[in-house]
């Protein structure tokens, strides 16, 4: 017995293996392109560090080009308030020191004058004062709106930037093939990561241009004319004042060394955490029937707690850093009071001057602190921005898909194909098919396919489980691409014909135009059931909206809610509607297109067919209760104690109550009768393919292909298939692969 390992393990394991310590985690690698979350080579390899670097320099150009010149006005303005914002703030340790000195000059004034003249030298001081103090005013009104703008402007440059990376970003998300996502451990991208990379590091790289950049322009200021006003004050203290640069300086190289390579390997696996959670809580049905959670929640802790172990040493050279700007900043400052101190009593400095002076340190200080931040800021950002334009510039295996009229993708490197005009009649054709996985290159699922449908029928494809029946509608769809004609291991061959068009040949927007595509797994999108079905065709009128549900059995059900069209189905369509429901909404979406091929992807495999029946006798049986207390058999809420279609089983009706491996045969039962009806009908007039393992479907097809072993085994009608008893269908009938009225179990 093989033991069970935890949940995530394997994960973590591949983690530590992509980010040993003396690995940056944002090069790309050997996987091909776009492969963005993967171990740069060792720190010990030079060649590959100056690589890096250089791939980092050049992330920052191209952010640079990115931002100011798209956001001219908004960093125009705000790095103008910045100035103006910077210079009183220069400003300020001045006038503390001449209100110092005048104050200080007055109260030790007394020097026996009359007391004419000592009232008359009083209202002076304070007449100038009170001017000294109205100009100071008006100095820090200014920098106040200076802030205020620069605060405004730069933050609009920083989120316009976010916007359009975050735009490009997700345009060249949607035009990836398949294979780009299927499997992280050969060049594959899980969501959760990609999500992270869509909003964490597209929010670092718009700041560092903007937001960022205006800290770092002000901490500079701060330190050179911070720096130049010690200088005006007091060369001799300034002497002793510099004796603070060599400590920044020696701070800010060993933070950006320090934190650069942690922060990167800490972003990526931030980013597999972030995408276990987004997989698990996308799958929380699954997650409790196997009563998972305190399994996934250990193994999601542990994803967290190693990329906290990053983070504390993250946050350790940062204090380090910090630490050494106290302790220098401390004995700089004490040296330069003591010293100013004796100036100051030998009359060589006032002490407004010396109080200025003391000022202009600290503001000096400062300067030097956020310019090492920043420094430390733009390295990171240069790693995140590298992320973002991997994938920005990561071209699809396909050519856009795009109708004419469209802007055509600035990512795509493939030359644009043609779109042809014709609507498909439904004559499709596979010629020599051969096609392997990319995360499988030396395993061909199909193996030289050849078949033809002919418009208007209705064609069968069946087969055992992994034989590469979905996979023949991918290759249609062009959800992968069929390289033709080669014979290496990965590459595949053959063609596919629609209506004499070469499938490769022309884009794949018309390809898919021609086609509506019912999945397995019903997917809805949240929203209303209208915005669902139009989804299909955005420009379809309300009518054509309650035509294509009315086509698909489902307007009576979606009319019974209250909101009607308008419901609000929330995320996947699970908040309000049942198995069969949801299934109904995407036969409408595809049908609503109108298209002249229907391809149904075992559209009807996780439905029973009996299920309408007997919730209906639960039902009238159970009354308005649903069926889940009355009546003998006791199941079922039917058409009076719930919406059409909903069954709910209690333990009472299982011969053993006990054993909840029953549960998810018992969760599965709803109402496929409608949708059995609705696909039927919308299958006349029009070419459809399907994969199906419903003898009711099988039995009415025009044509069945039994796939085996990647290659066609047989072709015929139900009868004739079935009467070669020694055939694959006849072995795949016999093998209880179909389910009918009489067969509930697959």
């Amino acid at each position: 017995m093989v033991a069970d390992k935890p949940v995530g393990q394997s994960l973590l394991r591949r983690r530590r293996k992509e980010s040993p310590p003396s690995t940056s985690m944002a090069t790309l690698d050997s996987a091909g392109p776009g492969r963005v979350l993967s171990p740069a080579a060792s720190a010990s390899d030079p060649a590959e560090k100056a690589a890096s670097k250089e791939s980092d320099r050049h992330a920052l150009r191209r952010l640079w080009r990115e931002t100011i010149p798209e956001e001219k006005g908004y960093m125009g303005a705000g790095v103008t308030a910045m100035l103006v914002s910077s210079a009183t703030n220069m400003a300020f340790p001045t006038l503390i020191g001449r209100i110092v000195d005048r104050t200080t000059k007055g109260a030790g004034s007394g020097d026996g004058g009359g007391a004419g003249e000592k009232e008359t030298s009083s209202e002076g001081e304070v007449a100038s004062l009170q001017v000294f103090l109205g100009r100071a005013l008006l100095i820090f009104v200014a920098g106040a709106i200076g802030s205020c703008v620069r605060t405004h402007c730069l933050r609009m440059a920083k989120e316009g930037t976010a916007r359009r990376l975050r735009k490009k970003l997700f345009r060249s998300l949607l035009r990836q093939d398949k294979a780009f996502f299927d499997d992280p451990e050969t060049g594959g991208h899980r969501t959760g990561e990609l999500v992270a990379v869509l909003e964490g590091d597209v929010d670092a790289s718009s700041e560092v241009f903007t937001t960022r950049l205006a800290d770092g322009l002000r901490s500079t200021s701060s330190a050179v004319n911070g720096t130049l006003m010690l200088f005006r004050l007091s060369p001799k203290l300034t002497g002793v004042s510099l004796g603070l640069i060599p400590v920044f300086t020696a701070a800010i190289v060993a933070n950006v060394v320090l934190t650069r390579s942690l922060t990167a390997r800490q972003r990526a696996l931030a980013a597999g955490a972030t995408g276990f959670a987004q997989e698990r809580l996308g799958n929380l049905v699954t997650v409790h029937a196997f009563t998972a959670e305190d399994r996934d929640e250990a193994a999601y802790a542990r994803l967290l707690d190693e990329a906290h172990a990053l983070t504390s040493q993250v946050s350790l050279a940062k204090g380090l850093f910090m630490g050494s700007l106290f302790f220098g900043g401390s004995v700089t400052m004490s040296a330069v009071l003591c010293f100013g101190g004796t100036l100051a009593g030998q009359g060589e400095l006032s002490v407004g001057d010396l109080t200025s002076f003391s000022m202009y340190t600290g503001l000096v200080a400062l300067g030097f602190s956020g310019l090492s931040s920043y420094v430390s800021d733009t390295w990171k950002a240069a790693v995140a921005a590298r992320r973002v334009f991997d994938l920005v510039d990561r071209p699809p295996s396909l050519p856009s898909s795009l109708p004419p009229s469209a802007t055509p993708s600035p990512t795509a490197s493939l030359p644009s194909l043609p779109y042809p005009a014709k609507t498909a009649r439904g004559h499709l054709r596979f010629e020599k098919v051969r096609f392997a996985y990319p995360n499988r290159p030396s395993v061909f699922v199909l193996q030289g396919v050849d078949c033809e449908i002919f418009p208007g029928q209705v064609a069968a494809i069946v087969g055992a489980s992994g034989s590469g029946k979905s996979t023949l509608l991918a290759l249609l769809l062009q959800l992968y691409r069929l390289k033709g004609g080669g014979e290496s291991a990965g590459e595949g061959g053959g063609k596919i014909w629609v209506d004499g068009e070469e499938v490769g040949a022309v884009d794949p927007a018309w390809i898919r135009g021609q086609v509506g595509l019912v999945e397995q797994e019903p997917a809805l999108f949240t929203g209303t059931i209208a915005e669902n079905i139009r989804y299909g065709r955005p420009n379809a009128t309300d009518a054509e909206v309650k035509q294509a549900a009315t086509d698909a059995n489902a307007h009576d059900f979606i009319t019974a809610f209250p909101e009607g069209y308008q419901t609000y189905v929330g995320e996947r369509g699970k908040a309000q509607l049942s198995g069969g429901e949801r299934q109904r909404i995407t036969l409408a979406r595809a049908l609503v297109k109108r298209p002249p091929i229907l391809v149904l992807d075992e559209a009807t495999s996780s439905l029973d067919p009996e299920s309408e029946r007997l919730g209906e006798e639960g039902g009238t049986e159970g009354g308005t209760e649903g069926g889940k207390e009355g009546g003998e058999v006791g199941f079922g809420r039917g058409r009076e104690g719930g919406r059409e279609g909903d069954t709910v089983l209690p333990w009472g009706f299982l011969p053993y109550p006990d054993v909840p491996l029953l549960l998810p045969f018992v969760w599965s039962v709803s109402t496929s009768a409608p949708v059995q009806e609705a696909l039927e009908k919308a299958m006349r007039g029009r070419t459809t393919v399907v994969v199906a393992h419903r003898l009711s479907t099988v039995e009415k097809a025009d044509v069945i292909f039994v796939l085996e072993k990647g290659h066609i085994a047989e072709k015929g009608n139900f009868r004739e298939l079935l009467n070669r008893k020694d055939g694959a269908f006849a072995r795949l009938h016999q093998s209880a692969s179909f389910l009918s009225s009489d067969n509930l179990t697959g």
